[in-house]
């Protein structure tokens, strides 16, 4: 190999540097071998990557993740440590064009300075035949676009609070240092088996520096996401990524497209907070009011940063009353109901690695619990055990890794709450049970027993001794989540759990009128 040539300093702090072609120690920046002109490439060292190609001698790369609009990432491997990474190329493409250059660049040292849980870390940064490119932790999941496509439905709001905290502790992070995402949207924020969420993509960062803060910011973005005065052009703060998260977590939690939420909020907060009631009334009132002020067309009328949107969120006002916490039904096949958008952390094929790639990242593998988890439902006591020896009866399980999730939900079998401002557990309690069949109606009367010629089965997920979601089929249909209550006809009926990265397991049982059981079902990798 020819020897890297040693650049004297740093040409943006003009300290020395001893890294040749990576950051500087002191700002960053991504420094240049004597005689070149950053990273522009020389016309002859210009030549397509694919896998099996080997980076400066230290990666390989083996496969392609995907693409976005600055760059192409791969799996690859670190030859020197023996691990797995991810690497995004620059586009070929645009390797000769100054402004996206400077964008790769600064996107490297943004990632580099921001060291943060909610952040992907970055490795290095190298330059192959002409082409610059940066060394990644390589993360397994999903993204959040992904997710909400993988099943019917919006999110539980116990879910989406889980993620809201994550987001907001990012963004907090970002805006505390004068930076702005400026693309806040499902395809950046990457999700792991665990529900760990990580925020990608930081090539359109802006970094407020001096007088640079008072100029007019740029459209780069994505349209459908972007905050009004950001798609004008105007001057940007953290107010803008407030009101991208707020079109997020409003999609997460109603199921519409950002656009249909935008047209709601053009009429004004009021006609706007009416019209979300309306098409989710599982949502209360106070809650609403949150994500429509954090989505004000007028940056003055947001919230003043990440951490107060998220107190107003978990602020008690903003819990909805306990029998309104989860979705209707979605419509029966062949039903003209309100189409619901993708629900469900499925992280279906937790596209190893990452086939996420909008962001141009790739994702961390984790079974973490979310930030703070779903309280424990009471116990159940078990009047009947119809399941074969192979899936043993069992108490209730403490609480999950995630909180379940299921396009079909129902209050639980406790008394009628009728208080508009239900205690936090209750809230939570009913957000967590879920049925197969159709709930009571919002703000109606609870079960207080099975259905006459029909019995109660809660199926349960365990992992090595620990309580694991898992997705759960009876007869072929899916009824979201595990664990997860179910009122089935007496009879016979198979149960079918599966998750990424286990074996799927199905077990027979006979459901008895008016009792209840628990199908304990162990997991195997």
């Amino acid at each position: 190999m020819v020897p890297h040539k040693q650049p004297s300093s740093c040409a943006t702090c003009g300290l020395p540097v001893s890294s040749p072609g990576g950051p500087c120690t002191e700002c960053t920046a991504i420094t240049q071998h004597a005689g070149e002109a950053g990273w522009r490439p020389r016309e002859t060292e210009r030549r397509p990557l694919a896998p099996g190609d080997v980076l400066e001698g230290k990666w390989r790369l083996e496969e392609p993740l995907g693409a976005g609009g600055m760059g192409q990432v791969f799996r690859a491997r670190d030859l020197a440590l023996e691990r797995s990474v991810a690497i995004k190329l620059l586009h070929e493409a645009l390797c000769e064009d100054p402004e996206s250059m400077a964008r790769f660049e600064r996107e490297a040292r943004a990632m580099a300075r921001l060291e943060h849980p909610h952040i992907t870390p970055i490795h290095a940064v190298g330059q192959e035949r002409g082409r610059p490119f940066i060394v990644m932790k390589h993360l397994e999941g999903m993204s959040l676009a992904r997710y909400l496509r993988s099943v019917p439905g919006p999110l539980p709001i116990p879910e989406v609070l889980a993620l809201a905290r994550q987001l907001c502790a990012g963004l907090d992070f970002i805006h505390q240092r004068g930076c702005v995402h400026r693309d806040i949207k499902p395809g950046n924020i990457f999700l792991s088996p665990g529900g760990h969420a990580t925020l990608l993509d930081f090539g359109i960062l802006w970094e407020h520096r001096g007088e640079e803060a008072t100029r007019s910011g740029s459209r780069l973005g994505t349209p459908s996401y972007m905050a009004p005065e950001q798609a004008r052009g105007e001057p940007v703060d953290g107010r803008a990524d407030l009101f991208s998260l707020g079109l997020v977590l409003l999609e997460m939690l109603t199921g519409l497209p950002p656009a249909s939420t935008c047209r709601l909020l053009g009429e004004g907060p009021r006609e706007a907070a009416q019209a979300l009631r309306e098409r989710a009334p599982w949502l209360s009132l106070s809650l609403i009011a949150v994500l429509v002020r954090a989505t004000a067309m007028n940056p003055e009328q947001r919230h003043a940063g990440a951490l107060a949107l998220l107190a107003a969120l978990e602020d008690p006002e903003g819990v909805p009353p306990a029998s309104a916490t989860t979705p209707p039904p979605a419509p029966a096949p062949g039903g003209r109901g309100k189409p619901m958008r993708p629900l469900a952390l499925a992280l279906l094929g937790v596209a190893s690695v990452g086939a996420l790639v909008l962001g141009g990242l790739a994702l961390h593998a984790s079974d973490e619990a979310p930030a703070v988890p779903v309280p424990a439902e009471p116990g159940t006591s078990v009047s009947a055990v119809t399941a074969p020896a192979s899936a043993p009866s069992a108490p209730a399980p403490e609480a999950p890794a995630l909180p379940e999730r299921s396009p079909v939900a129902a209050p639980a079998p406790v008394p009628a709450v009728r208080d508009s401002r239900p205690s936090a557990s209750n809230s939570s309690r009913h957000a967590r049970a879920q049925t197969s069949r159709a709930p009571s109606p919002v703000g109606g009367e609870s079960r207080s027993r099975a259905s006459k010629g029909r019995g109660e089965v809660r199926v349960v997920t365990v992992h090595q001794g620990r309580t694991v979601w898992a997705h759960v089929r009876v007869d072929g249909e899916h009824h979201g989540a595990t664990p997860v209550s179910l009122e089935l006809p007496e009879g016979r009926h198979s149960v079918r759990v599966e998750r990424v990265g286990f074996a799927s397991e199905e077990r027979p049982i006979e459901v008895l009128p008016g009792t209840k059981a628990v199908v304990r079902i162990e997991l195997h990798e």
